[in-house]
């Protein structure tokens, strides 16, 4: 009987906080057990691999994946160019807060 090829491995992914914003992004390298992965994270700034990590299947819910890496890294330069949208409105409205005598806290 052939095994079959498990549909996780070798995706492309992002990863997100519990508040929406991107946390990883990566691929996953292998399944290792029957509830848990290995994943091969890639650095924000440089795009170069950098650590492997463990991470349980149901941790994974709720993660983009990507069958391509043109798909994933045009993906992730939309998310990271919203993610830049998003804080320079927060500090924008920061200013303005600040400007009516309301201090704004930025970040939690």
């Amino acid at each position: 009987m052939e095994k079959r090829k498990d549909p996780l491995a070798g995706m492309f992914f992002h990863s997100f906080k519990s508040d929406g914003a991107l946390e990883w992004q990566g691929t996953v390298a292998d399944r290792i057990s029957d509830d848990a992965y290995l994943v091969r994270l890639f650095s924000w700034a440089t795009g170069d691999p950098t650590t492997h990590h463990v991470v349980k299947l149901e941790t994974m819910v709720g993660w983009t994946f990507y069958d391509n890496a043109d798909h994933w890294k045009r993906s992730g330069d939309e998310l990271s160019r919203a993610a830049v949208r998003k804080l320079e409105l927060k500090e924008k409205m920061a200013v303005e807060g600040i400007r009516r005598g309301r201090p704004c806290k930025l970040y939690p």
